[in-house]
């Protein structure tokens, strides 16, 4: 993706906005802009048995709402599968007030915990 995302919706991704799929390979350049999951590779990743692999965000990742519950990650905002051998190079954007959020370079919220994969993941973004 070389093009900025923006949606009004819950979902939001450089590459996908919720996914069930692999995603694999992908580049996304863009900002992306948009509400509750926002993701530069995928906004939500919605199986465990799905991954992100081989991916890389350069775009700024950001929302346009103050409240509610936010779930902004560079490559995944709300996952429950694997991220393994990605990169992000962007960063992210958030209002002062971002006390229900939760946001990282690499996933926003993972509902996977200790049993989640997660190898080879490198972070150059603005810390």
């Amino acid at each position: 993706n070389n093009g900025s995302v923006s949606a009004s919706s819950s979902y939001s991704g450089g590459i996908a906005a919720r996914t069930t799929k692999n995603i694999i390979n992908c580049v996304n350049n863009g900002n992306v802009t948009g509400q509750y999951y926002l993701g530069g590779i995928a906004g939500s990743l919605q199986n465990s048995n799905a991954i992100v692999k081989n991916s890389i965000n350069n775009g700024v990742i950001s929302t346009t709402i103050n409240s509610g519950t936010v779930n902004l990650g560079c490559i995944v905002g709300y996952n429950k599968g694997k991220v393994v051998d990605n990169e992000n190079n962007g960063n992210y954007l958030l209002p002062e007030n971002n006390s229900c959020f939760s946001y990282g370079y690499i996933i926003g919220y993972d509902t996977v915990g200790e049993t989640g994969v997660y190898n080879n993941i490198n972070n150059y973004g603005i810390e």
